[in-house]
């Protein structure tokens, strides 16, 4: 097989930038950017690099970030939806789901996800992954791995049929047999499905034993209970609060959001007979947290 430019050259040059952002950190803050970038090792992609802030939400805009969450909860998400890694682009809240996953399976032996991969690769490993998400997930890049199925939710393609190779799905109602998965991603996905526990009661029942959800959604710790804020009567959308939307690349409009998750979550899921954790993930600098939910069967 032909290799890429990019594939000859990133065993030489990936190394040489990760040198330098360890130099980076280390300079004096006048000679360095004072924003809110941090510097450490990618759980995604395993190299020493430097995460680029970026602010992602404008508060005034139509797509907002949750339903009705002040300006302070905006910037977290602003941050953990960004510090984007610079070689493979991972957000923080998709290296804190990466980090999740690798303590959980495996023993913890993996740093990152590219190690755990090479090991698939290399020994053929029978993982079966799904991963509800096509352009922002641990295992973006990754496209041409046989075990990894990426889905989305189409309104114009069939349960189970595809579209540019991504698989069309319903959270609700997943088109895969009893203890078929091995691992299951969904980052900030539940808030849009107008029947979240359904779609914990479906990802747990494709879990093969011994399987493991990573999921993420939006919390506000300050906020205790959960709340709907639509649901859906009769085939018709009903709105118990002002609608919102979260930004979506397959909707200009931006995706529904129907649940604002609370603090209560672990303990609603508990008494739902799960076996649920909820992790809790710092940055460095501004001090946002993101939090993952590790569902285990």
């Amino acid at each position: 097989m032909q290799r890429t430019i990019k594939e000859i050259l990133k065993p030489i040059a990936y190394p040489i930038f990760s040198a330098y952002y360890r130099l980076e950190e280390k300079l004096p803050s006048n000679k360095r950017d004072l924003s809110k970038d941090e510097y450490g090792k990618c759980s995604v992609c395993g190299l020493y690099t430097r995460f680029w802030y970026n602010k992602i939400i404008d508060t005034g805009s139509k797509i907002v970030v949750s339903c009705g969450f002040d300006k302070i909860f905006t910037e977290v998400i602003n941050i953990t939806n960004s510090l984007h890694c610079k070689f493979c682009l991972s957000k923080y809240r998709v290296r804190c789901a990466a980090t999740s996953l690798l303590n959980n399976i495996y023993g913890g032996k993996f740093k990152n996800i590219n190690e755990l991969i090479k090991l698939i690769e290399k020994k053929n490993v029978n993982l079966g992954i799904l991963e509800t998400s096509s352009t922002d997930g641990i295992f973006t890049g990754y496209d041409n791995l046989n075990n990894v199925i990426k889905s989305e939710y189409f309104d114009d393609v069939k349960w189970g049929e595809y579209k540019n190779k991504i698989r069309s799905e319903n959270l609700q109602a997943l088109i895969f047999e009893d203890n078929s998965i091995d691992i299951v991603v969904a980052l900030d996905v539940f808030e849009h499905v107008a029947e979240p526990m359904v779609a914990f009661s479906e990802v747990h029942r494709v879990l093969k034993t011994n399987g493991i959800a990573i999921i993420t959604v939006p919390i506000d710790d300050r906020i205790e209970k959960t709340s709907a804020l639509a649901s859906v009567v009769n085939g018709m959308i009903e709105f118990h609060r002002d609608p919102a939307y979260h930004s979506d690349p397959l909707r200009e409009e931006g995706a529904l959001v129907f649940t604002e998750f609370g603090m209560d979550i672990v303990n609603n899921l508990k008494a739902a007979g799960y076996n649920i954790t909820l992790g809790g993930y710092t940055t460095k600098k501004s001090k946002s947290k993101q939090y993952v939910l590790v569902l285990k069967k």
